[in-house]
Parts: structure tokens; sequence; C-alpha cells
């Protein structure tokens, strides 16, 4: 699956997720925005724009211990939401 979030510190985010150590974590794009809510911001326009497309809360919330269960999508989603990254 992938998950879609901001941080300041992105090792410390993933790691309050609380994933199985077999988790195999990939960045697969990092964009530096000017302020924090500027970052907040595009995020949420992303998860209102494709909320249908997210994965249900109850299975992820097998993968996550208490945080960032409610931002994942199908990984059909890849191209889709890299090229809404890319234009941001």
């Amino acid at each position: 699956f992938l998950k879609l979030g901001y941080a300041s510190n992105i090792k410390r985010r993933i790691y309050g997720y609380g994933l199985s150590k077999s988790a195999t974590i990939k960045k697969l794009k990092v964009i530096d925005f000017s302020t924090g809510r500027e970052a907040l911001d595009f995020e949420k326009s992303l998860h209102k724009r494709y909320k249908k497309k997210r994965l249900p809360l109850k299975k992820m919330k097998e993968h996550f211990v208490s945080q960032g269960f409610s931002e994942c999508y199908p990984l059909e989603m890849l191209d889709t939401l890299l090229e809404e990254l890319e234009s941001g």
C-alpha cells in the first residue's frame, strides 16, 4: 500500500506508525514547502480529491499502531499520486 502524508521529521513520523519490523519502507517523493501549513493544506487537498480511493480504515488499522492508517491508498494509485506530487 501507499502512505501519503507530511512530516517535519520523516524518520520520527515513520517510527510513530508502529509498523512491523519486517515492513519495507521506501520514500517515493519528498517535497519541500515553505511552511508546515502549506504542506498540510496540500496534503489535505489530495486526500479530499482521492477520498473514495483510500483503503478501508479497518484494514489499515491492522498495520498501524496509532496513527497514519487513514491516509493510505492502493498501489494502483502510484502514478496518479506521483503526478499530483510533481505538479504540487
